[in-house]
């Protein structure tokens, strides 16, 4: 009865029954049982903190805050990725140096240390990789030139020298190389909370309402197959896909085909987590829907673009005929995250 996702009838006996049912049924039961272990979080991050490993996560945060780092000494690491924002930015698009706007939206680093590919077109396959990435781009920190960046800083915050010698046990430890793994240890240690989805699928039945119960096996079902992008934990497996944003015709961004420089990867982009989602004022890899609602409204309409074009948009883009209350359901579902 069960694979990669649950048969679409399952759901539909559900979703049909009279409101004032309260209980599952026992498929249905099943049904969320046979989910939960694929939602299971893993053991909390919890860093080796011995002295040398909390020194450096310690200077990672010190230098992720430190507008110095910039080239003008006004962006940090957190201008973007403020806590105070789920980790993002609340903008459509990001800003960066000189007050440029971006090309993509600011991604939240909500679990970042269990991510597999970084930024929106996945050029960097390691974390420290995604924190060189701003620190150079002349559009975002503009910490050029790349030779004399680490003269540069030791001159501007003389104390770093001896910080990194504390973390990294050496004297030679002022290194753009255990800049970045300084970061990135930090950045690790950035991990959403435990949530009442958490304790749903740890087995707590009460934890979820009636009608957020609904929009999970929605999210799972055939019907919809949310689950076959948004999966996990993290509700993502770090996969490229075109759904269906339109591109701008005058400036296109090609994504991760532009990275490639492969057409049949243009406008792929990675598939964002979920984790926090409610909270975000923005949505989708250039910011172009500001609702919950329209981005459901958008799946549900399967997508903008024409399909006659030559775009490899995913299978699972196609309309899904789901009523207004059924939308709410799946609203429903995604605050819990």
């Amino acid at each position: 009865m069960f694979g990669l996702f649950f048969k679409a009838e399952v759901y539909s006996d559900f979703i049909n029954r009279s409101p004032d049912v309260l209980e599952l049924k026992e498929q249905e039961q099943r049904a969320i049982n046979f989910l939960r272990s694929r939602y299971q979080r893993p053991l909390q991050y919890s860093p080796d903190l011995t002295e040398k490993e909390g020194s450096k996560i310690h200077l990672g945060k010190k230098l992720f805050f430190d507008p110095r780092l910039s080239n003008h000494n006004k962006i940090s690491c957190s201008s973007c990725h403020n806590p105070q924002k789920g980790w993002g930015d609340d903008l459509p698009r990001g800003v960066g140096f000189s007050d440029e706007t971006l090309l993509r939206r600011t991604p939240s680093l909500w679990n970042v240390g269990w991510g597999k590919r970084f930024f929106w077109d996945g050029r960097a396959t390691a974390l420290e990789g995604q924190v060189v990435g701003p620190l150079f781009s002349k559009k975002e920190m503009n910490a050029v030139p790349f030779e004399t960046f680490m003269d540069r800083l030791k001159f501007k915050a003389p104390e770093y020298e001896n910080l990194f010698e504390k973390a990294f046990r050496t004297k030679q430890a002022f290194t753009l190389r255990n800049l970045t793994l300084a970061i990135a240890e930090f950045e690790k240690t950035i991990v959403s909370d435990r949530t009442v989805f958490d304790e749903f699928i740890e087995g707590n039945d009460q934890a979820l309402t009636l009608q957020q119960k609904r929009g999970f096996l929605l999210f799972n079902s055939s019907r919809t197959q949310c689950s076959s992008c948004h999966s996990t934990w993290r509700f993502t497996e770090d996969a490229f896909h075109d759904t269906g944003i339109l591109a701008d015709n005058r400036s296109p961004d090609f994504g991760r085909g532009g990275f490639y420089r492969d057409s049949k990867w243009n406008f792929h982009f990675k598939v964002s987590s979920l984790r926090d989602v409610s909270s975000r004022k923005f949505f989708m890899h250039d910011g172009s829907f500001s609702t919950l609602e329209a981005v459901i409204d958008f799946y549900n309409r399967g997508g903008d673009v024409d399909r006659s074009k030559e775009r490899n948009v995913a299978s699972q883009i196609r309309p899904l005929g789901l009523s207004e209350e059924e939308k709410e359901f799946l609203k429903y579902f995604l605050q819990t995250l």
